[in-house]
């Protein structure tokens, strides 16, 4: 299975709104229809939805990886 980002789910997003057929949107952009789907109807990225859990702050994370 193809990995995608979020440019790729934001192009599909875009993609959607245009043409109105989430299927096609998705394979287009190598995105699961679920996903497409979810993000529709208005759910977070992984990564936001999960900040809370973090332990590092993103600032401090950001540091460390420099």
């Amino acid at each position: 299975m193809k990995r995608y980002n979020e440019l790729d789910l934001q192009n599909a997003l875009v993609e959607y709104a245009e043409t109105g057929l989430l299927r096609s949107s998705a394979e287009n952009h190598g995105i699961p229809p679920t996903t497409l789907f979810n993000r529709i109807r208005g759910s977070e990225p992984a990564s936001k939805a999960q900040i809370i859990n973090q332990k590092l702050s993103s600032a401090i994370e950001e540091r460390l990886t420099e």
